[in-house]
């Protein structure tokens, strides 16, 4: 099996070339075909390109969707371990666990849009419109959004409570006219932990007055994939030079 990849290179006497490179899965080897020489100017513009497509990839949105896929394997393997135990299942450390993972998308959204607003005002200055703006969608995604004001506060009220006291963990099997059994798994927050522990007291009042418990699966990959949007809509000034198609 053979791996074919092109990218340019310097050696220690500053000869710029590119090459083209072919490896032998079997066997490790590495083969190396040259193809021209390079300027200096297209080395530079290569390195800058790499180093822009580098910070895309591996840039603090990129803990967001980790987070939240995370969050989804530890369902997974709830309603999995659940479904093939039944009365026997020790629910201890999977619900842990998934507790663990829902603290921690809502702990890696907010500080993304710290991370962004700062990062803004060194690139562009804490008075730029860039800045601005960019704040405004913020402000816009919590105003809009109960998912998102929720997962905010969320974070602060497990400060002051416990995640025993704001999450109620349900496993559920149940059997349709299908035949077959379908497990589910909710996570679900405590109004009553809320209004003890929650420091926003219109967010705080919002909860309390729901007809039903918000189930927090769902509420914090609404807000997930909410703020990975408004990261596409803004990733021109994040990373000005990477065309990222839509």
């Amino acid at each position: 099996m053979l791996s074919q990849w092109q990218y340019d290179c310097v050696t220690e006497e500053q000869i710029l070339y590119t090459f083209q490179a072919v490896r032998r899965a079997e066997s490790g080897e590495l083969l190396a075909r040259p193809i021209r020489q390079l300027s200096e100017q297209e080395f530079e513009e290569t390195r800058t390109a790499i180093y822009r497509l580098e910070n895309y990839l591996t840039g603090f949105d990129a803990y967001i969707w980790r987070a939240l896929e995370d969050l989804r394997a530890t369902a997974e393997k709830a309603r999995t371990q659940f479904a093939e135990k039944g009365s026997s299942f020790s629910p201890g450390p999977v619900v842990s666990e998934l507790e663990l993972r829902i603290i921690n998308v809502c702990a890696v959204v907010k500080m993304y849009a710290e991370h962004v607003i700062v990062r803004l005002g060194e690139m562009y200055g804490k008075e730029s419109t860039e800045r601005g703006d960019v704040k405004a969608l913020f402000s816009q995604l919590y105003d809009s959004s109960l998912p998102y004001r929720v997962s905010n506060h969320l974070r602060n009220a497990l400060v002051h409570g416990s995640p025993a006291e704001l999450m109620q963990t349900t496993l559920h099997t149940s059997l349709p006219e299908s035949g077959q059994p379908v497990t589910t798994v909710e996570v679900r927050l405590s109004r009553d932990g809320f209004r003890k522990h929650a420091q926003n007291a219109k967010v705080r009042d919002e909860v309390v007055a729901l007809s039903e418990e918000l189930e927090l699966i769902a509420t914090v990959t609404d807000t997930a994939t909410g703020t990975m949007a408004l990261h596409e809509d803004i990733m021109h000034l994040l990373s000005p030079g990477v065309v990222c198609p839509r």
